[in-house]
């Protein structure tokens, strides 16, 4: 992958998503064996034991092994330092909204 396949990141991070991601992040580092490298933002899709299904986006980190694989796609979004992986098919999912967190929704995306 080159710079010329990264896809920019067109939305931002809201300050409660902010607060939760550093929550993820500590809990990351008491719990995985390797350190949290770089927040990734990607969409993913879930297939609950229910049969139902979803699609919403996903929060995570790459460990800091992994940064030498990834650095060339890290850009700056609202002040945090991530790499946004999705397929060009889910950009239009992101753009223009806000990253935000509640604890009955969890991390979802809204309009500003």
């Amino acid at each position: 992958m080159n710079d010329t396949d990264i896809l920019r990141a067109n939305f931002t991070i809201s300050d409660a998503a902010k607060r939760e991601i550093e929550n993820l992040r500590r809990f990351w580092n008491e719990n995985v064996p390797e350190p949290a490298g770089v927040l990734t933002v990607s969409w993913g899709f879930y297939h609950f034991n229910s049969g139902e299904k979803a699609e919403n986006v996903v929060i995570s980190f790459y460990s800091e092994s992994q940064l030498p694989m990834v650095a060339h796609g890290i850009q700056r979004v609202s002040g945090i330092d991530l790499v946004f992986f999705t397929l060009p098919e889910y950009l239009p999912k992101f753009e223009g909204k806000v990253i935000d967190h509640t604890p009955d929704r969890s991390f979802f995306l809204r309009k500003p």
